[in-house]
């Protein structure tokens, strides 16, 4: 926000910090859960294959909306005790995307040779990317940016085969 005060920036001008969201995936999604528990600045918050070790206290405080996904084969950051149990301790407005057949690196460009959650019986970082742009991207639009015209892909009617969606909009 600084470089977006500064006249000499590159990125003068180019922040409406009014409008700040936070992503991350794995690590970077324990942290997007911490910073959104803490920083008032942050108006919506996007993690992906979180882990919640030492945060579930703070999960709580969180007073703004949150999408949560996971790929139900995740075997770095397992989906029941991050994932879901992140879900389960936000308040509305939350959002939770599962993901079948896949794993944590679907979130990813890569995944490691040899690693259980990439290969044969999962889906691959092209196939997965579609649902989680699928989501990431209306949510995001809608609770950062103030777009609604993608707003029915929110819905849990319009949840695709391979997805369990859990959605409590609050009210």
């Amino acid at each position: 926000l600084q470089l977006n005060a500064d006249p000499g920036s590159f990125l003068h001008d180019a922040i409406d910090p009014a409008r700040i969201g936070m992503s991350g995936h794995s690590f970077g999604g324990h942290t997007t859960l911490r910073v959104c528990a803490d920083d008032s600045r942050v108006i919506a918050g996007l993690a992906l294959a979180p882990a919640i070790f030492q945060i579930e206290e703070q999960i709580p405080r969180i007073a703004i909306p949150m999408m949560i996904q996971d790929g139900l084969d995740d075997t770095t950051t397992e989906f029941e005790p991050n994932a879901q149990a992140a879900y389960d301790l936000l308040h509305p407005p939350r959002y939770l995307v599962a993901i079948a057949d896949t794993g944590h690196y679907a979130f990813s460009d890569k995944c490691f040779p040899g690693n259980p959650d990439c290969g044969p019986g999962k889906l691959t970082q092209t196939q997965a990317h579609l649902y989680v742009q699928r989501y990431a991207v209306p949510f995001l639009l809608q609770r950062v940016a103030g777009d609604h015209q993608f707003d029915a892909f929110l819905d849990l009617p319009a949840t695709p085969p391979g997805v369990t969606y859990s959605a409590d909009a609050g009210t």
